[in-house]
């Protein structure tokens, strides 16, 4: 074999691998954009019962963090801190980013979600919901909070979504 039939050999070998790492790298961020919409979808979901204060239906479809607690518990909680917002008036997604296990949290597969959301009582809060997928491929709330919203989460997400920041 010439010099010449080695290198278009070796030139398609190496064509063939970048574009398999191309389509590679496709699949993965079509899997991790399918990801993060079916957890911002089952966040949703989980959220709809916190608005209407069904806080113990909340606590049974979540798992980690949340379950920590004791159902009453988590009902107190959320009364204290939810139960005074008022009506949800709007809550717009502000990012949705894959993220890691923190402290002692299983390995999985997470999704956070933030929103800036308006109550009747309060307008510009920062919903934190931090989803996680089963073993059974659902997605499941695992960590929630809300607090008055600063300007640094706002520049936080906006980086977070900004792919030239990445």
């Amino acid at each position: 074999m010439g010099i010449y039939a080695v290198r278009y050999k070796f030139a398609r070998l190496a064509f063939a691998a970048v574009l398999s790492i191309a389509c590679t790298a496709q699949e993965a961020l079509a899997a991790q954009s399918d990801d993060n919409a079916d957890a911002e979808l089952a966040a949703r979901s989980w959220l709809t019962q916190m608005d209407v204060g069904a806080y113990d239906e909340a606590w049974e479809q979540a798992t980690g963090n949340i379950q920590q607690r004791t159902k009453q518990s988590w009902t107190q909680w959320m009364q204290e801190r939810r139960g005074t917002l008022g009506t949800l008036l709007l809550r717009t997604t502000v990012c949705v980013r894959p993220t890691k296990a923190a402290g002692a949290e299983p390995k999985a597969t997470y999704v956070e979600i933030e929103y800036d959301t308006d109550f009747a009582g309060l307008s510009h809060l920062f919903e934190y919901v931090k989803t996680v997928r089963g073993a059974n491929g659902s997605w499941k709330v695992c960590w929630y909070f809300v607090r008055t919203m600063g300007a640094d989460d706002l520049d936080r997400c906006a980086s977070a979504n900004d792919p030239e920041s990445r």
